[in-house]
């Protein structure tokens, strides 16, 4: 057996703290050892561990040492003290047999690596914007909520929140911006649900919630009694969310939409239960927004059908299965026809799917890009069937999406679509909403400024719908500007309309912009635009959107009429 100077020869070779306990729950002994953060000296005399240490981690120290002395196998402890400058370090104590019945607590410091540890924990599991567990982190926690239920035959609520129209605030504003407003949801949505976590999580940890990405969250709600009472709760979480949100002086105001799905009835895992919130939610949206919608049996009918939509357009753009109507756009003064816009129409079969259908899903589920990327070679290549069938130039108008101009590398599509097509730069005109020139300005000004060198086109479209001011529109380097036919409609309705297109005709011509209006329906319209100054027009009145075969024999019908678009200025 080991003498007492052999131990300590030992002990002196090892660079941990050390304290040795008597049987009557004694320090008898104590050795600092090396760490950052080393355990108080209790001095010479004989110390209670009771009196050394916080009562609760005394408490474990004796039970653990006389576990110890019962059985000799080995106890580990990990404990937690605050030192005198008020941080918080962590140790791990091991408990061995000692000589005369004592026990020697080998204490190991391990404050750098602890911190380590909960670093990558939530670099793991949580998003690192908000602060709120992330998906991964979330399912983790429905499970254990779903096997704790499983046990007391209880029931779960899942609910599932978009923020309705979110995006507009990232397009008109940038990111920063929505970045401010989600912490904001993000805080609400926490103060909205019952803080609960399980004993082996901190009670001050977010449990039960998370953010599943860009505006999405979900969370999740344990000892649901009713249908009641739980959308009394999601109510709540709707009007919290919706109170305006101030942001660098903006004031902002977001709804959300609300899917439920409820355990067990809706689904006995994970994946069911989070899978109908989401469908619930999308019914939800498709109700109006600003809504809450339980799940049912029927939703996952039209949600699949959602699905097989996705699919088919996918197929339908890869397959080149689409098809471009051209509308006629028009001079106001002497009715000839100076272009077209391309419009996407989608025949599947025999079934009609129309833009207002699969353009918004298209957007969300990315599709978007492509699609507007066919649309654009497409119409291109029209141009040149054009220019040898008919022996003129055609000048086309493509819209252009808020991912394409800033998830895509536009010069290279739209330079490509042009060489390839082998036409001039100028017969392309591309249309860009009010909204998307106020995001990034910089990039944006950037990417237009090499197209508009190239010679290509620039529209901003919809104009008035936006943020944007007349005077901004300087920065950019644009053509054209249409009006949103959402004015042209009230004219001869209602005078403030009329005085807003008349103003927005007279300060783009100071500008040198070319002014287009859209929706252009009855005579009165055209006679009030006309005299206005509005050099070129759209709308029903003036020609529906034909598609390529048929616009191509109106024009042979009448060649007279399509002349090249080179108007500028006003045309009275």
């Amino acid at each position: 057996m080991a003498t007492e100077e052999q131990y300590d020869a030992l002990l002196r070779a090892i660079p941990d703290a050390m304290i040795v306990l008597s049987p009557d729950g004694e320090i008898i002994r104590y050795r600092s050892g090396t760490s950052e953060h080393p355990l108080p000296d209790p001095g010479d005399d004989p110390c209670a561990v009771a009196d050394y240490l916080p009562r609760p981690i005394a408490e474990i120290w004796t039970r653990l040492a006389s576990t110890v002395r019962r059985t000799g196998k080995l106890q580990h402890y990990e404990f937690a003290l605050t030192t005198d400058s008020g941080a918080i370090a962590h140790y791990i104590a091991r408990f061995v047999q000692y000589m005369d019945d004592n026990v020697l607590v080998i204490i190991t410091e391990y404050t750098a690596q602890k911190r380590a540890e909960e670093k990558i924990h939530k670099l793991a599991y949580y998003d690192t914007l908000t602060g709120l567990p992330n998906r991964q982190f979330f399912l983790q926690q429905l499970e254990q909520m779903i096997d704790e239920a499983r046990k007391c035959d209880g029931q779960i609520a899942v609910l599932y929140v978009d923020l309705d129209n979110f995006k507009r605030i990232n397009d008109n504003l940038g990111h920063s911006f929505g970045d401010g407003v989600l912490k904001a949801i993000a805080e609400r949505m926490s103060s909205c649900v019952r803080k609960r976590a399980p004993v082996d999580r901190p009670s001050n940890e977010p449990y039960g919630i998370a953010r599943l990405g860009g505006d999405e969250f979900v969370c999740a709600i344990d000892g649901v009694e009713d249908e009641d009472v739980l959308m009394t709760v999601a109510d709540r979480i709707r009007e919290q969310l919706r109170k305006p949100v101030t942001f660098r002086g903006h004031e902002f105001v977001v709804s959300p939409s609300i899917g439920i799905s409820l355990y067990p009835q809706d689904g006995t895992d994970v994946e069911d239960l989070l899978k109908h919130a989401d469908v619930a939610m999308y019914q939800a949206k498709g109700s109006g927004r600003n809504s809450i919608r339980l799940y049912s049996g029927t939703m996952s009918l039209r949600s699949m059908r959602r699905l097989e939509l996705e699919g088919r357009l996918r197929r339908a753009i890869e397959n080149d299965e689409l098809e471009l109507h051209y509308q006629p756009k028009r001079h106001l003064g002497n009715g000839k026809t100076v272009g077209v816009e391309a419009l996407i129409r989608w025949h599947n079969g025999e079934d009609y799917i129309p833009p207002v259908h699969f353009i918004p899903m298209a957007e969300e589920t990315g599709l978007i890009t492509p699609l507007g990327e066919w649309v654009l070679r497409a119409a291109c290549r029209q141009v040149r069937a054009w220019k040898e069938t008919l022996g003129k130039d055609v000048q086309v108008a493509v819209n252009i999406s808020s991912q394409q101009l800033y998830q895509s590398d536009l010069k290279k599509t739209v330079m490509k679509a042009l060489f390839e097509a082998s036409i001039k730069p100028n017969l392309l005109q591309l249309e860009l909403t009010e909204s998307l020139l106020m995001r990034d300005v910089d990039d944006t000004i950037d990417t237009l400024t090499y197209l508009k060198d190239a010679g290509v086109s620039l529209a901003i479209d919809d104009f008035g719908t936006g943020y944007s001011s007349l005077s901004y529109l300087k920065k950019f380097p644009l053509d054209a500007l249409k009006i949103d036919r959402s004015f042209v409609a009230e004219l001869g309705v209602d005078n403030d309309d009329a005085a807003i297109c008349a103003a927005i005709i007279a300060m783009s011509h100071r500008l040198g912009l070319q002014v287009i209006a859209e929706g252009i329906e009855t005579d009165h319209q055209l006679t009030f635009l006309r005299e206005q100054g509005c050099e070129l027009g759209q709308g029903y009145l003036l020609g529906r959107p034909l598609p390529a075969s048929e616009f191509e024999r109106s024009v042979t019908s009448r060649p007279n009429q399509l002349t090249a678009a080179s108007v500028r200025g006003p045309q009275r």
